[in-house]
């Protein structure tokens, strides 16, 4: 097979009056969605859009950029979706960065500036009611690109993904099938779509015939949970915490999956959440693969729900290399990155997708991830994973979020220094408590608070400015 039937289309024939995406009193049913998109496309075409062209997206979480995005799919172009937290420089860096000068967002360059170069398109003119019924998608080739997703940068700089519609097509597939989503269920959007998180839940409500459920703008996570009931959510660590930490999450009941990943999980917090009866799922996911990878299956026993991301889904093969770099091969994997004009394959010659990421598999088919291999602190000739640090400081009561990070040192060449963001306790307790469970050396020489930076804000912190960051301090 190398065509695919659009998958909205397909979800408009089979699933035509299901609501498709509500967001406060605003319901749109799949019929609706397709015939929107189908405009969408029409219009982009009519401003001279042409396939692989490279279409930028400036927008909140909204119902009109889900529809923006199937839109520019349809029109065989490029969605390009960037991160809303980022300054008008690094808006116009990272479309430079794609080789495109359109972007769909509500700014002008009158009022906004820093836009030199960047024909900026107002959604609302694409968006209005369609002239004419919807035409028939095209097939979708599996290997065309379908959207560039930028890297969560939580090592490195962010990279330019580039994903195919097979890519998107057949993580959804995996992904349902283990999770047994279907039309009756409701997918709580609550993940930004600049990240593959995020666009993992439209995918998947899409090929399954669910509702994509958006907060309104002012709505926090438990009021929507309240209102909306979803049956499915996604969450990463830190967002589980703070539900934990609440007396009660009305609505929550209604919940089949509460799907965890995006960073390590602390046990503990997955502990807490058994204990209330909460469907905790974890899962282990990279842009580079369209979103997940491994998750827990239903039938997993209490045990394997503590300590591992579960098993690797349908159309994903995971290999543990001889060093223990986990490797993933399959039609998951991603074209590449784009560079230079053109996407740079970046599999090696049998395929393999090298992650980065050190794990083990165990012979029950269990994945367990150990953490970055680039994130190693080797420090007198003993290594330390800085994951287990962080999940042992997260423990603590108090800690809301915690970096370790490796910095030079005159005798044992590294040593490790920890960045905590907290809302009680101090160096002495933490130090304490991780003597009491860690071997001295793991201990960190140093504590930093948080830095109160927009960078340091988001679902993952980066390792790379953290380490900047204390160098200055340190200097």
């Amino acid at each position: 097979m190398t065509n695919l039937r659009c998958m909205l289309e397909e979800a408009a024939t089979i699933s035509k009056h299901q609501p498709a995406i509500r967001q406060g009193e605003r319901i749109i049913l799949y019929s609706e969605w397709n015939e929107l998109s189908a405009a969408v496309a029409r219009r982009l075409e009519e401003r001279g859009v042409r396939r692989g062209d490279r279409i930028g997206l400036f927008m909140a979480t909204d119902w009109r950029m889900l529809v923006l995005i199937t839109g520019i799919i349809r029109a065989g172009a490029v969605a390009v979706p960037v991160s809303t937290r980022l300054p008008r420089a690094g808006v116009v860096a990272s479309l430079r960065r794609v080789d495109s000068n359109r972007i769909l967002a509500y700014l002008s360059e009158k009022k906004d500036g820093g836009l030199e170069g960047i024909e900026v398109w107002s959604p609302d003119d694409f968006l209005g009611t369609p002239e004419t019924a919807a035409s028939p998608a095209p097939p979708m080739p599996l290997d065309a690109p379908a959207m560039i997703v930028f890297t969560s940068g939580s090592s490195n700089e962010p990279r330019p993904a580039v994903l195919s519609y097979g890519n998107l097509y057949y993580n959804a597939q995996g992904a349902n099938a283990n999770l047994r989503l279907h039309s009756k269920d409701t997918w709580l959007l609550n993940l930004p779509l600049y990240h593959v998180s995020g666009l993992g839940v439209m995918f998947r409500c899409m090929l399954g015939g669910a509702s994509v459920v958006i907060p309104e703008q002012r709505e926090t996570l438990v009021q929507a949970i309240a209102r909306y009931r979803p049956t499915f959510l996604s969450l990463v660590p830190t967002q589980l915490s703070d539900l934990l930490r609440e007396n009660e999450v009305p609505g929550i009941d209604a919940a089949r999956v509460l799907l965890v990943g995006g960073a390590a999980c602390d046990p503990a917090l997955v502990e807490q959440a058994v204990a209330k009866r909460w469907p905790v799922y974890l899962t282990y996911g990279m842009t580079e693969t369209g979103s997940q990878i491994a998750t827990m299956p239903v039938d997993a026993p209490p045990s394997r729900r503590m300590a591992t991301s579960g098993k690797v889904l349908r159309h994903r093969t995971v290999r543990i290399a001889d060093d223990g770099e986990i490797l993933v091969r399959g039609p998951c994997v991603f074209s590449g990155y784009w560079q230079d004009g053109a996407v740079q394959a970046a599999t090696d010659a049998e395929g393999w997708w090298h992650t980065g990421d050190l794990g083990a598999v165990d012979a029950d088919g269990y994945l367990t991830v150990r953490g970055r291999r680039d994130a190693l602190i080797i420090s007198g000739g003993e290594n330390i994973q800085p994951e287990e640090v962080e999940a042992c400081l997260r423990a603590i009561e108090g800690v809301v979020q915690a970096v370790v990070l490796g910095v030079p040192h005159p005798r044992f060449g590294q040593r490790p220094v920890a960045v905590v963001k907290a809302t009680g306790g101090d160096e002495m307790l933490w130090r304490k408590r991780l003597n009491a469970v860690l071997p001295a050396f793991k201990v960190p020489d140093a504590f930093f608070p948080w830095p109160d930076e927009p960078w340091a804000e988001g679902m993952k912190a980066s390792r790379a400015r953290l380490a900047a960051w204390i160098a200055e301090r340190s200097a």
